[in-house]
């Protein structure tokens, strides 16, 4: 096995690289998912190599350049190092390598290598040290720790492609790329009532281009973002925006993908949505849900086992969820048990023109987030107490897409 520099956007010859190591996060999905055969053993040392040195391969690609830089400091400066095709870019790597950082200690602890764990799931909060609490904003730091002046966001002057800091997007664009720790970042910004709003606006436009603070569909930044409304007891809205998604952005005819389909990213991104689910966390079995767009579909896990997803009223105007069974059951979270990947299940969705708004109800049970346990060496989902949303017969109620911790039924 060689140097694993694969990079989720990356086929020498075809199209461009992105900003960070992605085939680690897909190789631990992989992983999680329950593939068979998969030397994780072998492959850690070689992740963990491109993970700290900056050493180019031999058609001329560093997997992380400048990453002594991010290890010493814990990020990516926004300096030489981190100079990309558009610009600088060390905010961007800092949350794609935090990713990647996250996904290593996944798949450690799944070997039992709990030392790599620990350390990587460490790195794995490396978005904090760049989030600025005055601006509200994951931010570039240059070398010596400092944020630029003014705010959060700043329009990118005439003629360039996105924001300084980052790569083909801006501040408004990235600030949703915390796939492993949502409740942190959530908390971090104010928490819901914060969070809402600025989602709203952010959604208020689908493809606005990488220069504008709202959502570019069509660039892979923001693929799971709709699904942060999971995260804020707000279901019905990522049911809404992901199906504004797969009804406005696509099409059949011959230009009818929003942007660049990366080596199948857009095409797969509409493929979950329209299944009504999608992986929410990279390195973990976590299938946040949305809504299905077809009355039904049958995912074969390739060991027999399937994930079959019924929803007989499913319409293009009919995103809206108002109940769900999961084999028969009645299902609260919006979010799959982890077993669900390798078992499989069978769901069965309600669903309506119009939205099922529940009522709060008084705080019961917690939000797990994926981070290593205090006093333990085994990375766990972490459970704080947060509020829920509650359930009648038809209501679906609203809790983050982390519901279950690894190994759930």
């Amino acid at each position: 096995m060689g140097d694993l520099s694969l990079d989720g956007q990356s086929s020498p010859g075809k199209t461009a690289r992105g900003a960070a190591d992605n085939g680690v996060p897909l190789f631990a999905q992989y992983v999680a998912f329950g593939a068979q055969g998969v030397d994780v053993r072998a492959a850690l040392p070689i992740m963990k190599k491109g993970a700290t040195q900056s050493r180019s391969v031999g058609w001329g690609w560093t997997e992380r350049p400048g990453v002594e830089d991010y290890v010493r400091l814990g990020y990516a400066p926004n300096n030489a190092a981190s100079q990309g095709g558009h610009g600088l870019q060390g905010a961007s790597e800092t949350l794609e390598w935090s990713i990647d950082d996250f996904a290593i200690a996944r798949l450690a602890e799944s070997v039992g290598d709990h030392t790599t764990a620990d350390a990587y799931a460490k790195r794995g909060n490396n978005w904090q040290n760049i989030y600025d609490p005055s601006t509200g904003y994951l931010r570039p730091r240059d070398d010596n720790g400092a944020f630029p002046a003014g705010p959060g966001f700043q329009t990118p002057p005439a003629g360039a492609f996105g924001q300084d800091g980052y790569d083909e997007g801006n501040a408004a664009q990235y600030n949703w790329s915390v796939q492993q720790d949502m409740a942190g970042l959530i908390a971090a910004m104010g928490g819901k009532d914060t969070v809402v709003p600025r989602l709203d606006d952010f959604f208020s436009r689908l493809n606005a281009g990488g220069n504008d603070p709202y959502d570019w569909a069509g660039n892979e930044i923001d693929t799971t973002a709709p699904w942060a409304y999971d995260y804020v007891g707000q279901p019905w809205k990522t049911q809404e925006v992901t199906r504004r998604f797969e009804t406005e952005l696509f099409s059949t005819a011959p230009d009818g993908l929003p942007g660049n389909d990366d080596n199948g990213a857009l095409s797969s991104e509409y493929v979950w949505a329209a299944l009504g689910m999608m992986p929410a966390t990279p390195g973990t079995p976590t299938l946040a849900l949305n809504s299905p767009l077809f009355k039904r579909a049958v995912i074969s896990l390739g060991t027999g086992r399937k994930i079959t997803v019924d929803a007989p009223r499913a319409a293009d105007d009919a995103p809206y969820v108002t109940g769900l069974r999961l084999d028969g059951r009645p299902r609260e979270s919006t979010a799959l048990p982890a077993s669900v990947v390798t078992r499989g299940g069978a769901l069965d969705f309600s669903l309506s023109t119009r939205p099922d708004t529940p009522a709060p109800l008084p705080a019961k049970g917690s939000h797990p987030r994926w981070r290593r346990h205090h006093g333990r060496r085994a990375l766990v989902a972490r459970r704080e107490p947060r509020p829920r949303y509650g359930i009648t017969p038809h209501r679906v109620s609203s809790v983050p897409a982390h519901e279950l911790s690894e190994g759930a039924a």
